[in-house]
Parts: C-alpha cells; structure tokens; sequence
C-alpha cells in the first residue's frame, strides 16, 4: 500500500463561524491533549500540517459551489458551505460548551472551526511519508450542544455525504505529478540504495522530476525534525550535561545524513546546473526557524537546531567548489534565514554558522568531550567528510577551500549590527597549519573562478587579511592556519 493521496473524511462537532452540515478542510489540527498539568492545565499545542498542495486545492474548491452537486441521498433545508481551516483533535467526546475542555478549546484555539478525535493521529503517523499528500475533511454533524438533537434529525449521515462530496470534488480535479508518484512508490529503504538510485537517474533526463521531488521532499521531512519535539534534543539543554548535548547532535546528524549525501552527489554530478532551482527550494524550506508555540526554550538549544542546515550549506561549498558550481553556489548565497519574526529582520542564510557557532559552541564543546577553537567546525569535519568522501579528490583541500570561499561569503554579507564587513565565521582554515598551503595555491591558482564567484573579490581579500589579522592577535598568535598573506597569494606575489 503506497498511496500518493490520502483524504481523511468523516464528521466533527462545530466550534465556531460554521453551521450543521457544512464542510471544513483543515488546513492545521491541533492536538490540544497536549501539555502540562500543574495547578492547571497548561496547554502545548502540538500542531500537524495538511499537505500545502491539498490545502490549496481545498481553498479552490471551497470558492466554488460544484461540490454541492456531488451531494446525494437526503440534505438539510440549509445550503452547505466549505470553509478551509484549523480543526482541533483530541481523545474527548466534547458535549457541553460549559464543559472545561470546551472552555480550553475557546481560549487556546480560537481559530479552530470544528473538534473531533482521529485527525491528530493521522497526519502524525504521515510525518514519516512526508512525500505523501494529505487532507482532513469533516462534516459538521453537531454544534456541542444538543448532540441528541442533530442526531434524531439525521446530521451524522448529512454530514458524511455533505464532507464525502467536497472530498470527490478534489479528487475529480486534482493531477498527480508522474513524479511524485515515483518518489513515492519506488523510493528504497536504505541510503546506499537512495544514493545509487540517484546516481542512476542523474544520466537519465526523463527521471529529473523524481529527482526535483526527491530533494524537496526530504527537505521537508529534515525540517520537520528541526523544528519538532524531539525527545532526543529538548528545546531546553544544559551543557552541564554531556550526555544529552551528545545524543541531541547525533540525533540531528543520524537525520541530516541522508539528505545530504543525495545533495552532494546532485551537486558533484550536475555540470549543467540542472538542480539548482530544487536545491534552492530545498535550501528555502530548512531556512526557517521557528519554535513551537508556548514552548519554552535557551538561545542554545533552539539555535542547535540549525545544525542539519549548518551541514547542507558546508556541504554544498565543499563539493561546489571543486567541482566549481559558481552558479549554485551564488544562487545559495542569495536565499536568506528566514526568522519568523516581525521584530528580526531576515539575514542572509551564511549568518546561520556565525549564530551556530555563537550560541550554540558550549553544546559541541560538551559533545566533543574538549575544547576547541571552532568546535562546531571541528564537528562537522569530522562527521561530514565520511559521508562524502567518495566525491571529493582530497578530503582536506576540499574542506579547507569550501570553508574559505564561505568565510568570504560572510564577509560579502551585509553586515547586521554594525556597518563595518568583517569576518565572524570560525572556520578550522585559520587555526590548521596543512591549510595555509592549501589555500595559498587555491587562492592563487583559481583566481579568475573567485572573479566569476566574487566580483569583488579583491576588497574581500583585502577585508579577510585586516580581520584574520586581528583574530590572530586576539588568539595570541595561536592561529596557524590561513590567515594572512591572500591578497599576496591572489596576485601570484610571493609572501613570508
């Protein structure tokens, strides 16, 4: 069994707005069982999304009135009408509108249009398909009180029919993408498998659909776990305790692994740029970070969550730059971290490693058992270079050119709390002796592919050798790395 829609129908209690025998597609359901029991209750809404592509379907079909000539067998004197919104799901039978979880329904989920029991628990169980797409649709059989009532007058079967036809409608108008179809039904189980499948497809233009699905999808699915409640990774972490700060990073590297090997191997493959509007797209879902609502949260724990973001970008640079993507990796730097706030302007998406490495550095610290100059860095080298290795022709000049060219992002970047361009980003680059070498030739030898890439790339050349200067005297001397010398290393100039 493996569909590649599921619509949920049936019946639930109006809240608020609808009628007897109207239709709500939801387009959110909260669970609002969800909290904590103190004094009272207080409540944790954990929320599950329809599928965006159902939901808007649902929007079309609710401005028209075709559906209702789908209905058949009896209906009320009252005209239906299908309304697109949030629903509320929980384990109660609410019958009173005195009752306490009513009230609670009233005060926490005032947009919610209609309450029932199962919707909840299926969009949870598809989280895990995340390829699949979903939509609950319910018939108004009751409005809390006087349940009886619209029973003995035949709401229950009205409602069935009345939701049963809307849902027709959309099937009736809805085209399933060949592609989605085979991302659903011919994906395999295991990464090795995905990552051969994507190997074979990539030399076969008729598959770049299951492709384009492939990547987004699995982008959704990552930003799902980034954004979740994750058992593993609480939104409140100490560094005080190694143990979870350890389980929390694993956890987010086991779930980041797959995505980015299919991106690695994308990027190394594609020299036609075929991919780069799907990679983007992917990048654009992973750049938002939000927190669940009344969850209560550390900068810390809720900046550690940008982590498998943190590797596709390094990931993206590593393999771009040797294989010289230019126009990918221009196209990555233009998408920007999205904030969800009104009061946080959104940044430019390289800002994402500066803040990783500012707020969350004492969580890798606690993970990596030591102190380092740039633990999360350090960590992502050590976990991400055996994912990718096979693509790359030297491990460590790959790393070290691919975190360069993003220290030069950062500092082409507008800068946010201040006027002055800089260089934020701690990379392993400035401190490793083996890179000075490395990147001396690189910066030496690839000086025109830096032009394409940066047009302005002796000024930011210019700004790195002023701050990387700087850092190094605040470290005391202890930067071994590539740290001066790359306007010298530019002009093909010899420098001591």
């Amino acid at each position: 069994f493996q569909p590649n829609v599921i619509l949920f129908v049936g019946v639930a209690g109006g809240l608020k707005d609808v009628k007897l025998g109207d239709v709500v597609a939801a387009t959110k359901v909260y669970g609002y069982e969800s909290g904590k029991v103190v004094e009272t209750f207080q409540p944790r809404p954990n929320v599950s999304q329809v599928s965006y592509r159902m939901e808007q379907r649902a929007r079309a079909e609710a401005r028209k009135e075709e559906w209702l000539q789908r209905i058949q067998g009896s209906s009320s004197d009252l005209e239906p009408k299908a309304w697109v919104g949030a629903i509320a799901a929980g384990d109660k039978v609410v019958a009173s509108t005195r009752s306490e979880v009513y009230q609670q329904l009233r005060q926490n989920y005032g947009d919610a249009l209609a309450v029932e029991m199962e919707s909840h628990g299926v969009l949870k169980a598809l989280r895990a398909n995340p390829e699949i797409n979903a939509l609950i649709i319910r018939g108004i059989s009751d409005m809390i009180e006087g349940k009886g009532n619209a029973d003995d007058a035949g709401f229950q079967k009205i409602a069935a029919q009345n939701a049963s036809a809307f849902a027709f409608e959309i099937l009736a108008k809805l085209k399933i993408n060949p592609g989605m179809v085979q991302t659903t039904n011919n994906l395999p189980k295991t990464t090795e498998e995905i990552i051969k499948l994507v190997e074979q497809y990539l030399s076969e233009p008729n598959r770049y659909i299951f492709l384009n699905n492939l990547v987004v999808q699995e982008a959704k699915a990552l930003a799902e776990v980034m954004q979740g409640e994750l058992e593993a990774c609480p939104w409140v972490l100490s560094k005080q305790n190694q143990s979870q700060c350890q389980q929390c990073i694993e956890y987010l590297e086991a779930k980041t692994e797959r995505f980015v090997r299919i991106l690695a191997t994308i990027v190394y493959y594609d020299q036609n740029g075929q991919f780069i509007t799907p990679i983007a797209k992917a990048f654009r879902i992973l750049a938002k970070q939000s927190v669940p609502l009344n969850t209560t949260f550390t900068d810390a724990s809720r900046f550690v969550r940008l982590y498998p973001l943190a590797l596709a970008i390094y990931t993206v640079f590593i393999v771009g730059v040797q294989e010289q993507r230019d126009k990918l990796l221009r196209t990555i730097l233009t998408i920007q971290w999205n904030r969800q706030s009104n009061s946080l302007p959104n940044l430019p998406i390289v800002y994402v490693l500066s803040y990783l490495d500012g707020y969350s550095r004492s969580i890798f610290e606690a993970a990596l058992s030591s102190r380092y100059f740039a633990p999360v860095a350090e960590r992502i080298k050590r976990i991400l270079i055996p994912w990718i290795e096979e693509l790359l022709l030297d491990s460590d000049a790959a790393f070290y050119q691919g975190e360069f060219v993003l220290g030069l992002a950062d500092i082409e970047a507008p800068p946010y709390l201040s006027e002055e361009q800089y260089l934020s980003l701690q990379g392993l680059y400035l401190y490793y002796s083996q890179a000075r070498p490395i990147l001396t030739a690189f910066v030496r030898d690839y000086s025109q592919w830096l032009i394409n890439l940066y047009p302005s790339i002796e000024e930011l050349l210019n700004i790195f050798d002023a701050t990387a200067l700087k850092l190094d005297r605040a470290e005391v001397g202890r930067m071994y790395g590539f740290c001066r010398g790359a306007i010298p290393a530019f002009r093909g100039e010899v420098w001591y």
